[in-house]
């Protein structure tokens, strides 16, 4: 029987954004077409008038031939139109013949598209730092997140709409980078809708081996909060006592999705801060020392 898979979840952007990957198995026959669509009523051939480029893309478009190969990509452009949207609804037909639809059929049929399989697409976000760390960073940070996705408090929200992702290489020392104390870190949260309840994990992974050091996870009510009221609370949680030279200001924040994160380079001291716009929460705060190190604060 023909199946088709993807993957449980897609970025949409950051530096190893890529193509969704589709493992096809037509069998009994043995050529295929892919269909995609961000709302499954649109396989339905009725509601076809409702397709467009942003909502709709299939392989045998422009009387493309058929495909016989075990994976399939579609083409950058069609993945471009079709990414903003949080799923990624897809079916596979299968036919005997490459050049027409001979002894056709498909993996969900028009009467069951409401049940066809979906890839979630998230956003990924990188969070500068002020050192370069490594050449690569793209590849390593790429590293961090498949190594954090596996993690079960992780794995659990993969069943939720609006996933973001942030990556932040903490070096804890500046002036002499030392690698033996960096961490990466991997926020990842997503949005239950119905109960209005956004969930957090945060996952600290030694930066050289990417080993776990500590994974964090928190339920928050639903309150959003201003860019004024995120800079009020990195004020109060400033990484060093009295320091008057955290110059957080709503103007000097980094917008990661709907994380507002705060950067002091550190003179002699600095640090992170990230605040979550939809709870008002500070969800992560990290020092850093020049020539000297810092210390992971919240969580």
């Amino acid at each position: 029987m023909a199946s088709i898979r993807c993957e449980a979840s897609v970025p949409r952007s950051g530096l190893f954004e890529v193509l969704p990957s589709f493992e096809v198995d037509p069998t009994p026959n043995p050529f295929y077409a892919v269909e995609i669509a961000s709302d499954p009523r649109l396989f339905v051939w009725a509601n076809r008038r409702e397709r467009d480029a942003t909502n709709f893309f299939a392989s045998w478009q422009d009387n493309a031939p058929l495909r016989s190969a075990q994976r399939y990509r579609p083409p950058a452009q069609a993945w471009n139109a079709l990414k903003n949207g949080h799923r990624l609804y897809y079916r596979a037909w299968t036919s005997a013949d490459p050049g027409r639809w001979q002894d056709f059929s498909t993996t969900t049929p028009d009467s069951d598209a409401a049940a066809a399989p979906f890839a979630r697409v998230f956003s990924v976000f990188h969070l500068p730092t002020e050192t370069d760390l490594v050449a690569d960073y793209g590849a390593r940070s790429e590293q961090a997140w498949r190594t954090a996705s596996r993690l079960p408090e992780v794995r659990r929200l993969a069943s939720l709409d609006n996933l973001e992702v942030v990556i932040h290489p903490h070096p804890f020392t500046i002036g002499r980078f030392d690698p033996r104390t960096a961490e990466w870190v991997v926020i990842v949260k997503a949005q239950e809708t119905e109960a209005q309840v956004v969930r957090t994990t945060i996952a600290r992974l030694d930066f050289q081996t990417l080993q776990l050091v500590e994974v964090h996870t928190f339920d928050d009510p639903q309150r959003p909060v201003s860019d004024v009221d995120a800079t009020a609370t990195m004020r109060r949680n400033a990484p060093f006592d009295d320091m008057v030279t955290w110059l957080v200001a709503p103007d000097r924040l980094n917008r990661l999705g709907t994380l507002r994160a705060f950067e002091g380079f550190a003179g002699d001291f600095g640090g992170v801060q990230i605040v979550d716009s939809l709870t008002g929460r500070l969800v992560y705060s990290a020092s850093t020392v020049w020539n000297g190190r810092g210390r992971h604060l919240v969580p």
